[in-house]
């Protein structure tokens, strides 16, 4: 239907600009708390946010999604052109380290993450 299509994008764009105007002043990316604010309604309104997302916002990010190559390819034909990231032994080694600590913390907090949740449901069998 072209204009539930229509109607989605209306709706997602009218959200974007009221989280860019919203967040003007502070330093957070207004799409991505933007986003996290939507998905965040949505499981909050329980049943009434998936028929609001399967009514008007999935027909319109479904015709957003249609055209993202014609948004992102010029960006990737680009890239070759691009500065490099290590220029320097110190930026291979600050490259590094940002990738093996990230790696240790995502690690670390995913085994916190699934001893809490295992400790949760043994509570959850015992009770």
């Amino acid at each position: 239907d072209p204009f539930a299509r229509a109607a989605g994008v209306a709706a997602l764009g009218a959200l974007d600009e009221v989280c860019r105007a919203a967040l003007k002043t502070v330093a957070v990316p207004h799409s991505l708390a933007g986003g996290g604010a939507l998905v965040a309604a949505l499981i909050a309104l329980g049943g009434r946010g998936e028929k609001t997302h399967s009514r008007l916002l999935a027909p319109g990010a479904a015709l957003l999604l249609g055209w993202m190559p014609v948004f992102f390819a010029p960006s990737l034909v680009l890239l070759p052109l691009a500065q490099p990231v290590v220029s320097t032994t110190r930026d291979a080694v600050a490259l590094g380290a940002v990738v093996v600590g990230g790696l240790a913390a995502s690690l670390a907090s995913t085994a916190w993450i699934v001893a809490a949740a295992s400790g949760a449901a043994s509570d959850d069998d015992a009770v």
